[in-house]
């Protein structure tokens, strides 16, 4: 019965991605609420300019984190499976339940159930993801991209839709061959661009905010 172990990935990515670190730190710390400030998202840029750096990339390590562990709690998870004999070896090769575990957590920290189904944007934790389901290559692929991207235009959000837009491409080198995984790698790069749509539209329109420039808010 392949469906218990695959339930049981995708549980167990959804509820470690919808842990919204942004917001559990600013209150055990802050004794705030990040969602008050700025654009009032819950991922590294909003924490870095609500509380500074220190707290933004304690926030982005833990959001990484808890996408990059969701994928590797595959692994033991259909190691009991094999043992009991309720999973095919072959489908636990093909990879498949590391980028289904991948998307799952982004989702979960996209629409997070604890705030009402709303979250951040998915960037840590798409790199959590691209480590662990693709691989060092492929993550360093990702982190160039959005370096560059970021460098060139000096905002973040330009950064993250760059190296979203790369994900599928990076997936299709991975899983080439296996529809599912691609299917999976496209969708997660969608959702993630998706998530940045207000990003999209004051990119457009030159208002984004630039790393230097005056805070604005960005609802």
């Amino acid at each position: 019965m392949i469906s218990l172990a695959a339930l049981a990935i995708v549980v167990e990515s959804f509820l470690l991605g919808s842990i919204p670190w942004g917001v559990v730190i600013s209150h055990l710390v802050k004794h705030d609420d990040v969602r008050t400030h700025g654009s009032g998202n819950i991922g590294t840029t909003n924490m870095i300019r609500a509380y500074g750096k220190k707290l933004g990339y304690i926030c982005f390590v833990l959001d990484f984190a808890k996408a990059a562990l969701a994928c590797a709690l595959v692994y033991p998870i259909c190691d009991f499976a094999l043992a009991t004999g309720s999973v095919d070896p072959v489908f636990v090769e093909s990879r498949i339940l590391l980028i289904t575990a991948g998307m799952f957590a982004i989702l979960g920290h996209i629409f997070s159930p604890w705030l009402g189904f709303k979250g951040g944007k998915g960037v840590a934790c798409g790199g959590g993801v691209s480590l662990v389901a693709f691989g060092w290559p492929q993550f360093l692929i990702l982190l160039a991209v959005f370096i560059v991207f970021v460098v060139a235009t000096k905002a973040v959000s330009a950064g993250s839709i760059a190296a979203a837009a790369v994900f599928p491409f990076l997936g299709v080198w991975v899983y080439w061959g296996n529809t599912v995984g691609i299917l999976m790698s496209i969708a997660i790069g969608a959702v993630v661009i998706w998530s940045h749509r207000s990003n999209i539209e004051r990119l457009a329109h030159g208002t984004e905010n630039k790393i230097g420039s005056k805070k604005t808010a960005d609802k």
